[in-house]
């Protein structure tokens, strides 16, 4: 029996707040501290509402494509365009933790000490902002402030295994490796964490914007590499095989060079610094 467009918005409402008008009041209230109070709370919900609907089930968004949004909705004005890019960072954001980790608006919030209008506005999950705080922070050598978007317990985790990497680079591509980048096992890319292979694949797109879709298979090694290496099978939206990438969490950075055959999603460098 076929889904009526009530019911089917249900889901997609239901999928983007999981705890209804808590998830919706926090990204309003993200939106007035985004604009800098410039819009009353009961506009920035129904712009919210409609940008959150647009970044997740829209395909290609980007920052042009949110700026028209905000046009059609009489709502940019309210932004320059530091502001504008913090918008889609945070809205990027959203989706990238729900993937992840089904963590809902309410569960993030913007690391303080920004201002938003002039400066690059970064947020971070409920797990670094805890009373009962443990001291743990990200050292200097390794500091993205994407980070903090990961809970304290993963990245800590991930900071291990890149300290244990002797080949550990905070390059796109990791030096005296052989074969063409992404492509061959023994020159692999390098990313931050598996959170941050995610991300890599995420913004990985073909020559002509469109996404692709991904699953891992299985870890390989090779001799070059000292550490384990993902191997990803990568398809086009319509599930045709292209190839396969094999990537590597144990570095200091997200790399931001596309393999041969692909590009990265114009947009990528916002949600790294």
């Amino acid at each position: 029996m076929q889904q009526s467009m009530e019911e089917m918005m249900a889901q997609m409402s239901q999928a983007l707040f999981p705890n209804g008008d808590q998830d919706i009041q926090a990204g309003a209230q993200e939106f007035v501290h985004l604009v800098k109070n410039a819009v009353d709370l009961e506009g920035a919900t129904r712009v919210f509402m409609k940008s959150a609907f647009i970044s997740r089930f829209f395909a290609g968004f980007s920052v042009a494509k949110l700026q028209d949004h905000l046009v059609s909705n009489l709502a940019d004005k309210y932004f320059n365009e530091c502001q504008l890019k913090n918008y889609y960072r945070y809205l990027y954001s959203l989706t990238f933790v729900d993937f992840l980790y089904q963590k809902s608006p309410s569960q993030l919030s913007h690391i303080p000490g920004a201002d938003p209008a002039t400066e690059a506005q970064f947020y971070m999950e409920e797990s670094w902002t805890t009373i009962e705080d443990d001291g743990f922070e990200i050292p200097e050598e390794y500091r993205q402030t994407w980070l903090k978007l990961i809970p304290k317990n993963v990245a800590r985790f991930c900071l291990d295994g890149v300290k244990k990497n002797p080949q550990a680079v905070d390059l796109d591509e990791i030096p005296g490796t052989t074969g063409k980048f992404g492509l061959e096992v023994t020159n692999p890319i390098p990313t931050f964490g598996v959170p941050g292979i995610y991300l890599y694949l995420h913004n990985l797109h073909l020559p002509d914007g469109q996404a692709t879709k991904w699953e891992r298979t299985h870890a390989v090694t090779a001799s070059n590499i000292a550490t384990m290496i993902d191997e990803y099978k990568v398809y086009d939206m319509e599930n045709n095989f292209i190839c396969n990438l094999y990537l590597t969490p144990y570095h200091k950075k997200v790399s931001e060079k596309a393999p041969e055959g692909f590009q990265m999603h114009p947009d990528f460098g916002l949600m790294l610094r």
